[in-house]
Formats: C-alpha cells, sequence, structure tokens
C-alpha cells in the first residue's frame, strides 16, 4: 500500500511548490507571481466567509493591484501599497466554495493567507 499526500487546501496557477508557503503562518516565506497568475483556496461546502487577511510582499515596494474573488460571490478589486503585515478585507458572512487572489500587477508575493470564518 502507498500513502497518499493529504491534499493542499491551496492550488496556484504558477509555482505550485510555493503555493503552501501563504499557510504556514511564516511572512519570510511567499508565493510569487505575475499579472494574471492566481492562487486558490478550496473551502469547506457552505462556508461563510468574513473576512480574509493577507500580507504580501513585493521587492520594489510599488503599489500593486489585485482581485479577491469568491466562487458565487462576485470579486473586489484592490490595491496594496502595505507590505509585511496582514491587512483584513470584509466580506460579512458570504457564502463561497472557493476564495482567489489574482494578481493584476508583475513580481508580487502572498507571505501569509488567513481565512476567518
Amino acid at each position: 500500500l502507498e500513502s497518499q499526500n493529504p491534499v493542499s487546501p491551496v492550488t496556484a496557477s504558477t509555482d505550485m511548490e510555493n503555493a503552501p508557503n501563504v499557510l504556514d503562518k511564516q511572512k519570510n516565506t511567499v508565493w510569487q507571481g505575475n499579472k494574471g497568475d492566481y492562487i486558490t483556496f478550496a473551502l469547506k461546502n457552505g462556508s461563510k466567509i468574513n473576512e480574509v487577511a493577507i500580507a504580501f510582499k513585493r521587492d520594489n515596494g510599488l503599489p500593486a493591484e489585485f482581485e479577491i474573488q469568491l466562487s458565487g460571490g462576485g470579486g473586489q478589486f484592490l490595491t496594496v501599497s502595505q507590505y509585511g503585515e496582514l491587512i483584513s478585507y470584509p466580506f460579512k458572512g458570504t457564502t463561497a466554495s472557493d476564495l482567489r487572489i489574482l494578481l493584476n500587477d508583475d513580481r508580487v508575493g502572498i507571505a501569509e493567507v488567513v481565512l476567518k470564518e
């Protein structure tokens, strides 16, 4: 019998091997992408998301645009200009099956993501 690795709740369009870094509670490890890249979190059935907190990293420190998308709940277009600390975005109990962060700029890193139900 072969043992199976547990399925990660996070997937990414690129740099998949570093995608779990956004859940390791360490702000010095990141998943990095470019414009059009995204990272997706599978949620439990019927999850109601009240808030997502994201810590971004960008070496050049310039503002970066991104979107937070909840399947079945639309998306918010946002700009980040603060790096290294968790920034919270409220959703008021939106029911969703997946949460995606889509990058609209190049060379943007995500260091940590915390979902609050």
